[in-house]
Parts: C-alpha cells; structure tokens; sequence
C-alpha cells in the first residue's frame, strides 16, 4: 500500500515537472523516440552526432538533424523520432516526425508486418498496394497474404500532410511512382503538439 502511495506521489512530482520545464522554458527542443519495441542503442550514433553538431558546430537543431538522418536509414526501419521545437509567440512549440519510408518495409511510412498475422507466413508472403483515399487526403496502403490457403489483408493510411524531406512534396505526388524503392527515404510531418497534462 505505501509503495503504491510512494507511485502516486511521485507520478504527481514527474507531472509537475514536465509542467515547469514546458512553461518556463528550460528546454528548446525535445527529442523522442516512437515505436513500442525501441531499441535504445540504435538511436546513439544519431543522438553523439547531433549533439556535436548542435553544440560544437553551433547548428540549429533542426538543420543538424535533417543532415544526418541521410546517414542514419538504420534508426529509420525500426522507430520515429518526435522533436518538440520552441518557438516564441502564441504558438511556443511545434512537433515534428520525422518517419522513414523504404518500398520493401515501410512503404509510404507504414510498418509492413514481417510475417502475415492470419497464417504466420514469413516476408515475402505479404504484398501491397497503394491508391490515394477517394477525398484525396491520404495514401491507402493494402497489405494482403500472398499465400493462397490465407485470406488476411489490412488498410492502413498514410497522411498527405507527410512530406519528402528530398524534395519537399507530398507523398500523396509519389502514388503510382518508384519511390524509396532501394534505399529508403526520410520524410517528415508536421503536428499539433500536445502542451496539457
């Protein structure tokens, strides 16, 4: 029961914290990581090469990062990265994802499954397709088994707000095309942040 009291107390203490932190603006950027299996050392060679960047190299966060992710598509097929950045004015932060889109595993920022959910089958198993959404506000991926004895298949969507961080357009261009196709492609979108608690 104290132990249980103990948690409480200090889930109230980490809330206000991050309170503070928010309000009085300690911090002009946070940096996370989304996925629910994260592997933490994969995200190091990111994070030492940031912080060099950012604090030796006095470059914006923001650009020092869109450098190097062209260098880090290994962080990219396993996790997002969610940055809050500060900004002055009325709106005091933005979030921003950045995602990795790869045709063979992540086609249009979407996890492919490794194996097919319905029969257990392993990749290779599991085709797609993409259209755009019949209001135009967003790319429909259609995974489905290949294997003839299973009839799984999933839609999943892709928001035409995600942008390609190589030319600056929308995925919703790429439909019908050869996009990311052999080595993948960063791309990122932008987000209402979430600044309550």
């Amino acid at each position: 029961m104290f132990l249980g009291r103990y948690h409480f107390i200090l889930n109230l203490f980490e809330t206000n914290l991050i309170k503070i932190i928010f309000y009085r603006n300690l911090f002009h950027n946070v940096i996370g990581f989304g996925t629910k299996d994260f592997i933490p050392h994969t995200s190091w060679s990111l994070l030492s090469k940031l912080l060099f960047k950012h604090f030796i190299n006095r470059l914006p966060l923001k650009d020092a990062l869109r450098i190097l992710l062209n260098e880090e598509s290994n962080l990219g097929t396993h996790t997002d990265i969610f940055v809050y950045y500060a900004r002055s004015g009325a709106n005091a932060w933005s979030l921003v994802r950045y995602t990795w889109a790869q045709s063979f595993s992540r086609p249009f920022t979407i996890h492919k499954p490794l194996q097919c959910p319905g029969c257990g089958r392993m990749p290779g198993s599991i085709t797609y397709n993409c259209k755009k959404s019949p209001d135009q506000s967003s790319v429909v991926v259609h995974f489905k088994c290949g294997a003839k004895t299973c009839d799984w298949q999933q839609q999943k969507f892709a928001s035409k707000a995600i942008i390609d961080m190589k030319d600056h357009r929308s995925i919703m261009d790429k439909v019908g095309k050869a996009w990311a196709a052999n080595n993948g492609q960063w791309c990122f979108e932008e987000m209402k942040p979430v600044t309550s608690f």
